[in-house]
This record gives C-alpha cells, structure tokens and sequence, in this order.
C-alpha cells in the first residue's frame, strides 16, 4: 500500500515536471520567435524617412539616429534601420540646434514610414548687438554690427540681416554685452515687461518698432522718436499698462509734435519735455 502511494506520487512529480518543461520550452520557442520577428524580419524594417521642415535631411536624421542611440540600450540592440528604434523624447536634441522649437515623431507600421516633423521657431524680431553708443553730442551714427532672430521667448535661434524700417521689431543693444545663438536676449522678468513694452506701445498707436538700448545694467529701453512721435523712454522693471491712458492724452493736445520725449521710466508717472 504505502509502495502504491509512493509510485502514484513520483508519477504526479514527474508530470509536474514535464508540464513546467513544456511551458518553458513553449516560452522559449514563443519569445525566440517574437525576437526574430522583431529584430531580423522585414516586417518591422523601416523603407522612408521623411522630415517635414528646411533642414539638412541627412545631417539631422545621422544627428536623431545617434541621440535615440545613445539614450537607449533597446535602440542599440534593434538598429537603426527597425521603426521600433525610433522612439523617446527628442526635445534635448533641439539645444544643438536653437532654430528648431519642437521635433515631433510619428510612425506607421502599416508603411513603415518614419515622418519627423520639424517645428521652427517664430521670428519675433531682430537683436543687433555692438559697441556703446556715441555720446548725445556725437553726430556719428553707431550702427550695431551683428543681428540675430529673437522668438517670443526671448531665445536667439539664428542670424539676422540689417534690417531698416518699421515692419520688423528691431532692437539696437549698445551694451557691448557678446550675445550669440542659443542664449536669451535678456532675464526672464525682464523680458516679460519688455513684450508688454511692446504690447504697450501699440496700444498707444505708435508704429515706430525701433528700441535702443544703451545700457542693461539701467534696466531702460529707449523707442526711437518718428516724424508723428517723440522719443518714448521706458523702464524694464515694471509693468507699462498703467501709463497708456497718459500718453494718449497727450497726444490729444495741439502740442504733441513739440515734445522732445516722453519719460515713462517712474512707475504710474509720465513726465515730458519740449524742444
């Protein structure tokens, strides 16, 4: 009896085992078979790359493909000619190259078409940076000697020509600070009050949209007199709304075109002063 119970229970340990054999062979096969697919079939093989925007096409994809490399051990292992490779947040990339706002990844399996759109950044105006200004009794006119696209940001993403006229936002920076591609043309708080210098401005109906700044570490920006409008000093440090109803009172009187400027650099004050 007790020889009977032994054998009935090595027999229920030996299917037991052959059970966990064939479910691990099964995964093998199963996983060995996922694996092949995924990796060696041409299912998975991307045929078309296509990049939505002005760029260098092979320059940027050999940049994308060595980023997504780097930053992925799986896309290592796939390669870069599987779709399954291209994945990840590529926004870390756009810092090597300051024109470019946002990069945007699809893919379509039934196409194995990979499709990177690129967002640029908006021109927002021109940034002229160059040497201190002549002094007031100069009659030498200093031109700044190097301009750069600025966005909403206040980020400096790409060279710019020298540009005259009204129908571009141009700001002439005579700090002698050195500004290149990838900074920002001024502190955060800073350029906060200095859109709504702008937003200012044309609320008080002034087409002029050329600023001067003489000095940064005055926190003052100067708008350029025009024949219908004095010069406009404004401060950086605080909030221009308050005084737009003061300006366009005086514009109201005969005596407008007398003034010599407008000082708007004392919060909620407006001061002029004739010719």
């Amino acid at each position: 009896m007790v020889q009977a119970v032994y054998y009935h229970e090595k027999r229920r340990r030996q299917r037991g085992k052959i059970k966990i054999f064939f479910f691990i062979f099964l995964f093998l096969v199963l996983a060995g078979g996922l694996f092949y697919l995924v990796v060696f079939s041409p299912v998975f093989k991307v045929k078309k790359i296509k990049i939505e925007g002005d760029f260098n096409q092979q320059e940027l994809i050999s940049k994308l493909e060595q980023f997504i490399a780097e930053n992925s051990k799986i896309s290592q292992l796939l390669g870069v000619e599987n779709i399954l490779f291209w994945y990840g947040d590529l926004t870390p990339l756009t810092k090597n190259y300051p024109v470019i706002k946002e990069i945007i990844l699809k893919k379509s399996l039934f196409k194995q078409e990979i499709t990177i759109k690129i967002n640029e950044r908006d021109k927002f105006g021109t940034w002229c940076a160059g040497p201190a200004a002549a002094p007031a009794s100069s009659t030498s006119e200093i031109i700044p000697t190097q301009c750069f696209w600025f966005d909403k940001d206040g980020l400096v993403f790409n060279e710019a020509p020298q540009i005259e006229g009204f129908l571009i936002k141009k700001i002439n920076d005579y700090s002698n600070r050195a500004i290149k591609i990838g900074d920002f043309v001024l502190s955060s708080d800073l350029f906060s009050n200095f859109l709504k210098i702008f937003s200012a401005s044309e609320k008080m109906g002034l087409n002029a949209k050329i600023f001067n700044i003489e000095n940064i570490e005055l926190q003052e920006i100067t708008l350029e007199e025009t024949i219908d409008a004095p010069k406009i000093y404004f401060s950086l440090r605080f909030d221009p709304m308050n005084t737009i109803s003061a300006v366009n009172s005086l514009k109201q009187d005969p005596g407008f075109n007398k003034l010599l400027y407008i000082d708007l650099r004392t919060e909620n004050r407006a001061f002029y002063k004739l010719k």
